[in-house]
């Protein structure tokens, strides 16, 4: 009889220990919610002022249209489903429930969709919910979009990095894929890194198509990168990355959009302004992407570099002009693969100016840097209608409701925030 009683005691603890593992698993990773964990709404859905786009539970899946009309909380993992999109109108903004990055994230998966519309005047901003002067990156999980383009390394439908394999699948066939639309929008104080390699950031794009609009946004202090496309084909046109820890740009390949008309302002020592990756080692074989056009790059510390073109990649810079100010290399070529093929970039028809303090161009062993057509670089003072010797200046700039004429005159970045915390 007292062997039965033990027994009976043992097997309850274990089934207990057992539903504590369900429930826990992925805890370290972005994790997956067991089904008494999610609400899901099925039904069509307005949000008005002082509402929540989430639940009081740890998911929200919202697999019907939800639209976003005021000022609401962003509360917990929430998923735009197949077939679903979230609306939000211009000067919204959504402010996140806590100040723990792993709770908080907006999660559109594979066929749903975001239309985000803001103005010069009134931009979408999705921030921390923490107290002003006391913000810092990783307060929220940031926004992740998840298409049906090929991923890294050419992946279909693979995990995403940082989110758990139920909702978190991304990546396909199909390079016109869409999406949705993301206009005048500012991500700040978001991310999220739970190891090396294993991260969210402010803007994570994972097998994004080129049928989706990512125009005029910034991410500002931002954990790990500010933007970061996971291969893809989807174009960032008008962007802005502003003291993101680790880089402002990050993308993993092989990424086949192209960035046109780009700030990046470095803040912290080690990171770079834009970082191109190749397959890193997953396919042994390099891998052409597109690259840069028209950038403007301006760091606090000379330890930043203002571009880094690492192995397995074939990377071409189609036309354009970069303005480049106290980085430690204007192109740092670097690699660190033990299969031997480093990267290769061709500038082709590209002006570069930067400041003396920059060197022009490092390589490490195995790499190639190449020129074409009129590529010129200039060392020196910049043009006088460019002369932003530090990212302080480009701020004051933006405030005063400076464009960055010398690169285009549409690309204005008057609708910037800065806040430092």
């Amino acid at each position: 009889m007292k062997n039965k009683f033990l027994k009976n005691i043992l097997k309850t603890l274990m089934i207990a220990v057992m539903a504590m593992i369900v429930s826990c698993g992925d805890d370290d990773n972005g994790g997956n919610e067991p089904v008494s964990l999610i609400t899901e709404v099925t039904s069509p859905s307005t949000l008005a002022a002082g509402d929540t786009l989430g639940s009081s539970k740890p998911a929200t899946i919202y697999k019907a249209d939800v639209s976003v009309t005021g000022d609401v909380t962003l509360a917990g993992k929430i998923y735009i489903d197949d077939g679903a999109t979230l609306s939000i109108d211009p000067g919204v903004t959504l402010t996140a429930a806590s100040t723990d990055g792993d709770l908080d994230v907006l999660i559109i998966k594979q066929g749903g969709q975001i239309d985000a519309q803001g103005t010069a005047a009134d931009p979408i901003v999705f921030t921390s919910g923490g107290t002003v002067g006391q913000r810092s990156p990783q307060d929220w999980g940031g926004i992740q979009i998840l298409g049906y383009a090929p991923g890294k390394g050419g992946a279909t439908g693979s995990t995403a990095e940082g989110l758990g394999d139920t909702h978190g699948i991304a990546g396909g066939t199909d390079d016109a894929d869409s999406s949705g639309t993301m206009r005048y929008v500012i991500i700040q104080f978001a991310g999220k890194i739970y190891n090396e390699n294993n991260e969210l950031n402010g803007l994570g794009l994972f097998g994004v198509g080129s049928g989706t609009t990512i125009d005029f946004v910034q991410t500002h202090r931002c954990s790990d990168d500010g933007f970061e496309p996971f291969g893809g084909s989807v174009a960032l046109k008008n962007v802005v990355g502003s003291a993101n820890e680790d880089d402002q740009l990050d993308c993993a390949g092989p990424w086949l959009g192209y960035v046109s008309n780009a700030l990046a302002i470095c803040c912290n020592d080690g990171g770079s302004a834009v970082e191109y990756d190749g397959d890193e080692g997953e396919t042994g074989t390099g891998t052409s992407q597109t690259g840069v056009t028209n950038l403007v790059i301006s760091s606090h510390s000379a330890g930043d570099y203002a571009t880094l073109w690492r192995e397995d990649g074939v990377f071409n810079v189609n036309g354009g002009t970069w303005y480049v100010t106290n980085s430690h290399s204007v192109i740092h070529m670097q690699n660190d693969d033990s299969d031997g093929i480093g990267a290769s970039l061709d500038l082709r028809d590209v002006t570069v100016y930067y400041t003396a303090e920059n060197t022009f161009s490092i390589s490490s062993n195995g790499n190639t840097l190449t020129y074409s057509g009129t590529t010129s670089s200039n060392e020196g003072a910049l043009p006088a209608d460019t002369a932003w010797e530090t990212a302080a200046d480009l701020a004051a700039a933006a405030v005063a409701g400076t464009s960055i004429g010398a690169i285009d005159a549409g690309f204005d970045i008057s609708w910037c925030l800065w806040p430092a915390d």
